[in-house]
């Protein structure tokens, strides 16, 4: 049974998102915690720039408030692109908000995960080979964005063996899917791993 939050979520099977403002919803985990699931448009899918600003701003605000972040980047078969076009403006975006940190000062990818929505079963092999293309053909600038390439990487080294390939879920398939999302690395200091939303 869905969480009663879930049902002011909608789905679309179309090109176009639905999701036009952020959506947060609490729910709690088998150990009693609580865990807050926001919902965002993606960048370039909200009706004008005043729109999109303001949701990447209040997206950015409410993750440098929280005590740790997890952030999943759901890609869909339509959205990505033939040759990853769409995904590669996405990500440029991306690595802007999220802070260099270490020694290096370089973007560290590691805490986000990916899901892949509108894919046949059939391409679950296809997309660690998709992505290792890319990294092999970027452009030169793209080769000089350094969190472009890391990010790039990172989801080349987490499609390999399995993708989270998101079919109709039954109530098996989507606790194993929550559960592999809870599992890895998670961004521990939002207020300093991401960046103002500008």
């Amino acid at each position: 049974m869905a969480h009663p939050s879930l049902l002011k979520a909608e789905t679309s099977s179309s090109t176009r998102s639905v999701t036009k403002s952020i959506l947060s919803i609490d729910v709690e985990t088998e150990e009693g915690g609580i865990v807050t699931i926001a919902d965002t448009p993606g960048f370039g899918d909200t009706d004008g720039v005043e729109t999109e600003i303001a949701n990447g701003y209040g997206m950015v605000m409410a993750i440098r408030g929280a005590n740790r972040v997890k952030p999943v980047f759901t890609l869909s078969r339509n959205g990505v692109g033939d040759r990853l076009e769409v995904l590669s403006q996405t990500l440029h975006t991306i690595t802007r908000l999220v802070t260099r940190s270490g020694d290096d000062g370089k973007v560290d990818p590691t805490p986000f995960a990916y899901v892949f929505t509108k894919y046949d079963l059939k391409y679950k092999c296809h997309l660690h080979e998709k992505f290792k293309r890319k990294l092999k053909e970027l452009t030169d600038s793209e080769r000089e964005d350094e969190g472009f390439v890391a990010f790039i990487r990172d989801i080349i080294e987490k499609t390999d063996p399995k993708a989270n390939l998101v079919l109709p879920l039954n109530e098996e398939n989507r606790s194993t899917l929550l559960s592999s999302l809870m599992e890895g690395e998670w961004y521990k200091h939002p207020s300093t791993s991401f960046s103002k939303y500008t």
